[in-house]
């Protein structure tokens, strides 16, 4: 005879199902909107070709002169993005909460022997879900590819690890022309300190000037977004007042940016790496986007009153384009903002 139900248990998951889908994305969507992420289903792999042409196949015409044939028009490139199987696991004992008042609710107050449902199921479901959804976006950037991590940096490779490796394999460089040092982003140190902005500023003035007058991102940390500013009001000496709209208007009339958008999500974390690049080129990719939202309860214990919350999804990240016609970063460093959850917890 079974000492648990966990049918019911089962049924209550499915039943919350319904309300707690919409979590994930109130949590992530408005974040991978605001962060201009491109969002795909991903069956374990996904490879998409990236087609850089040739240039110079025109050539002034002779009659009777040998005919010069251009050796290639154009190279493919195959860009994949690796999904990984990531996962969260709650472990709970009913009889934790026999002497507690539960969220000061009386319907919750009495742990039922017979059924052994957690008198927090819900809640737990719901943070769980919450939860994920915070780690997804704590790893966007900063994650590395790890099963000895224990933690949501062990997830899968993030867009800084991805450009690290391509620079160490030579695929971002100097010669390229993808990779451009920046001088400091430091905060002014007096009230005529202008370097900051004026970093910046010649920075993106590296754009090739073929992407100049397309839609142009720029990734920037909050800390040196705000040194950039602190410094544009020292060179405005006539206002005090510059808002992040006049910045924007003042780096796109100062660099000849006129699409130039700015992102500077809290998920980038802190220091002075810059991305360039074109909406859409950073790919998120996840087997699918309702997994994180179903959360599995059950009882697979020896002990009956032990329940298990389990929560299940596979993640990778990409970058398509390479070129420096859709794709610039800096020579800077950044380290990520532990934002998940309220507590590191155990």
């Amino acid at each position: 005879m079974s000492a648990v139900n966990v049918t019911s248990l089962q049924r209550a998951a499915e039943k919350y199902q319904k309300d707690f889908i919409l979590l994930p994305y109130a949590l992530l969507i408005p974040a991978l909107r605001e962060l201009k992420l491109n969002m795909l289903e991903v069956d374990n792999k996904d490879i998409v070709i990236v087609k850089e042409r040739a240039g110079g196949a025109a050539r002034p015409y002779v009659a009777g002169s040998d005919v010069g044939y251009k050796a290639e028009i154009s190279r493919l490139i195959e860009r994949e993005l690796q999904t990984y199987k990531a996962y969260a696991a709650i472990k709970d004992n009913i009889t934790n909460y026999t002497t507690k008042r539960v969220l000061y609710d009386a319907a919750k107050d009495k742990v039922n022997n017979k059924t052994k449902q957690h008198p927090l199921e819900r809640d737990i479901i719901a943070d769980v879900i919450a939860t994920v959804g915070e780690d997804i976006i704590d790893a966007l950037f900063h994650a590395t590819r790890d099963t000895d991590d224990k933690s949501p940096m062990g997830m899968a490779n993030g867009y800084n690890t991805l450009i690290d490796n391509f620079v160490a394999a030579g695929d971002i460089s100097t010669a390229k022309g993808n990779l451009v040092a920046c001088s400091a982003l430091t905060a002014p140190a007096t009230a005529s300190d202008l370097t900051a902005f004026n970093s910046l500023r010649d920075w993106l003035r590296n754009i090739d000037h073929k992407w100049r007058n397309k839609d142009v991102v720029l990734y920037i940390p909050y800390n040196s977004l705000i040194n950039v500013k602190d410094a544009l009001e020292n060179k405005k000496v006539s206002y005090k007042d510059v808002t992040f709209a006049s910045l924007l208007t003042q780096l796109r009339e100062d660099c000849g940016i006129p699409n130039l958008q700015i992102v500077s999500h809290y998920c980038l974390g802190t220091g002075d790496r810059l991305i360039l690049t074109q909406p859409g080129n950073l790919d998120l990719g996840m087997n699918t986007f309702s997994d994180v939202g179903f959360v599995q309860v059950r009882n697979p214990f020896e002990d009956a009153n032990e329940v298990q919350f389990w929560n299940q999804f596979d993640i990778g990240m990409r970058v398509k384009n390479l070129h420096k016609r859709g794709f610039m970063v800096s020579d800077g460093s950044v380290t990520a903002n532990p934002l998940s959850g309220d507590y590191s917890g155990s």
